[in-house]
């Protein structure tokens, strides 16, 4: 994460409290791992001292 951080920073200022992420970690992917999302699915991101989004599937694209 480091070398990320310093390569990040070369193109523009990063400040005290940002949130850095780096990608899908290798085979986690629903895609990857044949769960993909259906309808009635729920997807929650929480971050500690945050708080959380929260979202429910409603209608397949394909």
């Amino acid at each position: 994460m480091n070398r990320a951080l310093s390569y990040a920073s070369k193109g523009e200022t990063i400040y005290p409290g940002e949130f850095m992420d780096t990608g899908t970690i290798a085979d986690c992917s629903g895609l990857e791992n044949g769960h993909l999302l259906k309808y009635g699915d729920t997807i929650r991101l929480e971050l500690d001292h945050i708080g959380f989004v929260e979202n429910v599937v409603k209608r397949q694209i394909w």
